[in-house]
């Protein structure tokens, strides 16, 4: 549950700093933009390491909450259970 909490805080960031305009564009063949580019390659990684973690237990709740946080509706889902993992990560 904690790698789960770390990769989604982790791409939460980067969402956040997308939308403020805080990432270098990828285009670029910087020094930096290669650091910031193996950064999300390895959050991408540790999130689909977990996913496949999660999807090999056989358990049918695990799709169904994959499919569920993917999808505009149940954001404030969402977001509660990333403030849960915050909350459990803070004790």
């Amino acid at each position: 549950m904690g790698r789960l909490h770390d990769t989604l805080v982790s791409i939460r960031d980067i969402e956040e700093r997308e939308a403020a305009g805080g990432l270098l564009a990828l285009r670029a063949n910087t020094p930096e933009v290669l650091a910031e580019a193996r950064k999300m390659l390895s959050a991408v990684e540790a999130a689909a390491a977990l996913a496949n973690e999660l999807e090999e237990t056989g358990e049918i709740w695990t799709a169904e909450l994959r499919r569920k946080c993917r999808q505009a509706q149940f954001e404030a889902e969402r977001k509660a259970l990333e403030a849960l993992f915050s909350d459990i990560q803070d004790w």
